[in-house]
């Protein structure tokens, strides 16, 4: 698309700006989701003008990404609502104590393996898995990167 069409739509778009913050506003709540979602409908714009074939339609096509995104957006919260949904009934049924001993079972199986690395691996494990130290600073004290 030619620079200078696409300079007059971002002009077009910038006129518009405080009619599609009050249309993303209403769906979604709050100012801050609205700007946020503003900003993300003009990186797709950058990205998809070439879809606009009826340069008086530029408005019309925008409320559409508008649409678009407020829709994902409702979509993602849910798809997210209901994981967590479902973490918390996976979390309810599971037995109390199953964590710890699989975690128990786990770090038994690591410790009983450990000896068979080379000596810096073997330490790298034993004190950033098992013992919980800082990866960071057990790689800086072995001279190694993180």
């Amino acid at each position: 698309m030619d620079h200078e069409v696409f300079a007059d739509h971002v002009d077009v778009l910038v006129q518009g700006k405080a009619r599609f913050l009050q249309f993303l506003e209403r769906r979604l709540g709050n100012r801050a989701d609205a700007e946020d979602m503003l900003q993300a409908a003009l990186l797709r714009l950058v990205t998809h003008e070439s879809s606009l074939r009826d340069e008086d339609k530029l408005i019309p096509w925008f409320y559409q990404i508008l649409r678009n995104l407020v829709i994902d957006h409702y979509r993602h919260r849910d798809a997210v609502s209901r994981m967590q949904e479902s973490v918390a009934a996976e979390a309810a049924t599971t037995a109390p104590g199953a964590d710890e001993e699989l975690y128990t079972l786990v770090c038994t199986c690591v410790n009983d393996l450990v000896p068979a690395l080379k000596a810096e691996q073997a330490e790298l494990v034993r004190r950033v898995e098992l013992d919980g130290e800082p990866l960071h600073r057990v790689a800086g004290e072995l001279g190694i990167t993180s």
